[in-house]
C-alpha cells in the first residue's frame, strides 16, 4: 500500500488513482481518509463504485508540476461516529476559520478555528482532528478544554481534543483552535483546502493578506469525488481590521465528504 500511496502524491488531486473500498463498517486508516470513501455495505455502494470507476476510466494521467506537488494542504475535522441512531456524535453548527498572513513571504501564519459543535448523544467529551500542511505547524493553543494528544504520522498530525466537559445529546460547545504556520504559503499560486467530515450547517473561512502584498487574482472550487469544479458560491473581497484586502469565503450546508478549496495568487 505505500508504494501505491507514494504513486497517488506524482497524480493530480483531481485524478481517480486510489478508491478506498469498505466492505462493512470498519475503521478507516488515517493514510487513506483524505480519498473519498465507497461504502459497498451501503445501499447505493456498488452504484458509487461503478460510477466512479467509469469516471477514472476517462481522466488522462498528468505529471504534476512541482509547484502543485508543494500545495497539498487539507485541515479536516474527523468527527467520531456512534452506531445508534445519527451515525455521527457531533454536528457543527458554525465553523470560522481564519489565516493570518503576516508576512510577504509567506514564511509565517497564524491559523485559528472558531467551532461550535452540538453533540448527538450523551457521554461525548472531545474529538480528534487531522491536518496537514507544507511547512510545520507549532505553537497550539485551545480554549476552552485542552489538548490531551498530538500524534504524528508522517505528514499528518492529529490533534486529541478535550472539550472540558462531559456533553449531553443537544449540548453546544464552541472551542478555538489557534497555531502558527512556518513557511506553509511561500509558493506562488497557493491554496487552502477542506474536507466536510461531519454535518455542516455553515462554513466560513477567511483570508488576510499582508498590506505590502495583496491577493492579484482568486477562485473557490468545490470537489465531489474526485472531479474538482468551480463552486457555486465564490469568495468575495473585502477589507479587514487593519484595512488591508481579505478574502471571505462562506459555504451554506456543505455536504459531507466534499471538499472545497480557495486558491489565490498574489
Amino acid at each position: 500500500m505505500r508504494l501505491a500511496l507514494d504513486e497517488a502524491d506524482r497524480v493530480p488531486v483531481a485524478d481517480v488513482f486510489i478508491l478506498p473500498l469498505r466492505l462493512d463498517n470498519c475503521e478507516i486508516p488515517a493514510s487513506l481518509r483524505r480519498w473519498h470513501i465507497v461504502d459497498c455495505f451501503a445501499p447505493e455502494g456498488c452504484h458509487s463504485l461503478l460510477k466512479a470507476v467509469k469516471l477514472g476510466l476517462h481522466e488522462p494521467y498528468i505529471q504534476r508540476s512541482e509547484v502543485v506537488d508543494r500545495l497539498q494542504r487539507q485541515f479536516d475535522l474527523y468527527g467520531h461516529r456512534t452506531s445508534e441512531g445519527d451515525p455521527f456524535e457531533l454536528h457543527l453548527t458554525s465553523s470560522l476559520v481564519t489565516i493570518d498572513l503576516l508576512d510577504s513571504g509567506g514564511h509565517e501564519a497564524i491559523h485559528t478555528r472558531n467551532s461550535t459543535f452540538v453533540s448527538m448523544r450523551d457521554g461525548v467529551n472531545g474529538y480528534t482532528e487531522h491536518m496537514s500542511a507544507d511547512g510545520s505547524a507549532v505553537d497550539f493553543t485551545i480554549s476552552p478544554g485542552s489538548l490531551e494528544n498530538i500524534r504524528k504520522e508522517g505528514g499528518d498530525l492529529f490533534l486529541r481534543r478535550n472539550f472540558g466537559r462531559v456533553l449531553k445529546r443537544g449540548d453546544t460547545i464552541t472551542q478555538i483552535l489557534r497555531h502558527r504556520l512556518i513557511d506553509a504559503f511561500v509558493d506562488n499560486p497557493e491554496y487552502w483546502s477542506i474536507r466536510i467530515v461531519i454535518p455542516t450547517t455553515q462554513f466560513t473561512l477567511q483570508v488576510n493578506f499582508p498590506p505590502e502584498r495583496p491577493y492579484r487574482s482568486f477562485e473557490g472550487f468545490h470537489r465531489v469525488t474526485a472531479h474538482e469544479n468551480f463552486c457555486e458560491v465564490q469568495p468575495i473581497e473585502i477589507a479587514n481590521t487593519n484595512g488591508a484586502k481579505a478574502l471571505t469565503w462562506t459555504i451554506p450546508s456543505p455536504q459531507v465528504k466534499d471538499v472545497y478549496k480557495l486558491t489565490w495568487s498574489w
